[in-house]
């Protein structure tokens, strides 16, 4: 969920959709959409052939989608994932690399069992197909506050590598040197709400959002809590497209040379696509110290260097 002004409590978010979701029956059907094509990208990462579909018989509850997005296929965002807890979608995140994920630090609290959590990548629903892999370990950023909502980012190591195939891809993170230019297109996408309080949704969703000077998004969030520079804001002055709750946790890229790079991470934000209160993303350029190290650290128990 993305965290709003008055923070919601995971146990009755969780409860809530577990009474009022669908299961949704049917086949990947593949949608229209403007954002460039991944595999028309230069990129140099490796794609490396599998079936990538491990967990094609388990159902999970829905919980929604975007605000003011339109459906597309995982193909356009391969590096999108799901996170569940105890099967249920909670959040979205980013493949970084085969064996870890990016998210929020608010979606994984922790009072949560690290078994109870599963990563879903490769399939335009959350519900089941792809490839399902275990959590591991947990890395949360021991700086997070659930009070600023400052430094809300994770990693998550996966138990077993995922396999990368046309539709499971990694994402380039910013790096610390990165600056957004003020005319970037940004893409965010996810399963998250349709509405504050909206209907469900079976396809993974997207919508295009602008950066937002920090001073305005400062301002508007002035009698809320401080916009602090491992912070931005992207949206629309005006509200009507939006992250929403379900959608945290999940990428906010541009594209340079046709390579999608993780600028944000859905983090919080008053409401869901109101107007003067836009999406309020963690900085992932600001955070790559804390990444790195976190990576590093990684590579070292596992004895091997990605």
């Amino acid at each position: 969920m993305r965290t709003t002004w008055t923070l919601l409590i995971f146990s009755l978010w969780l409860n809530h959709y577990a009474r009022n979701a669908t299961p949704v029956s049917g086949t990947d059907v593949e949608q229209p959409t403007d954002v460039p094509s991944i595999g028309d990208t230069n990129a140099t990462k490796p794609v490396v052939s599998g079936d990538g579909d491990d967990d094609e018989d388990d159902w999970f509850n829905y919980d929604g989608r975007i605000i003011g997005g339109l459906p597309t296929s995982i193909r356009n965002f391969p590096y999108q994932v799901s996170l569940q807890y105890r099967g249920q979608h909670i959040c979205g995140g980013a493949i970084v690399r085969p064996n870890v994920v990016i998210t929020a630090a608010h979606c994984v609290d922790p009072s949560m069992k690290v078994s109870a959590f599963k990563v879903r990548a490769g399939s335009s629903q959350h519900a089941y197909g792809g490839q399902l892999r275990a959590v591991q370990r947990i890395l949360r950023h021991e700086g997070y506050s659930s009070t600023t909502y400052n430094l809300d980012v994770a990693l998550l190591q996966l138990q077993r590598e995922l396999v990368y195939t046309e539709m499971v891809q990694p994402v380039e993170l910013a790096t610390q040197s990165a600056v957004l230019s003020a005319q970037a297109k940004l893409f965010v996408s996810g399963w998250g709400l349709t509405s504050e309080t909206g209907y469900v949704s079976a396809m993974l969703n997207y919508v295009d959002v602008q950066l937002i000077g920090q001073e305005t998004c400062a301002q508007n969030y002035k009698y809320v809590v401080p916009i602090t520079t491992e912070m931005f804001c992207a949206g629309y002055s005006n509200g009507g497209k939006d992250s929403c709750q379900g959608d945290s946790g999940g990428p906010l890229v541009t594209y340079t040379r046709k390579v999608p790079t993780l600028y944000g991470i859905v983090s919080w934000g008053v409401g869901c696509a109101q107007k003067e209160y836009p999406g309020v993303y963690a900085k992932v350029s600001a955070l790559r110290p804390w990444i790195d190290a976190q990576l590093a650290d990684i590579d070292k128990r596992n004895g091997k260097v990605y």
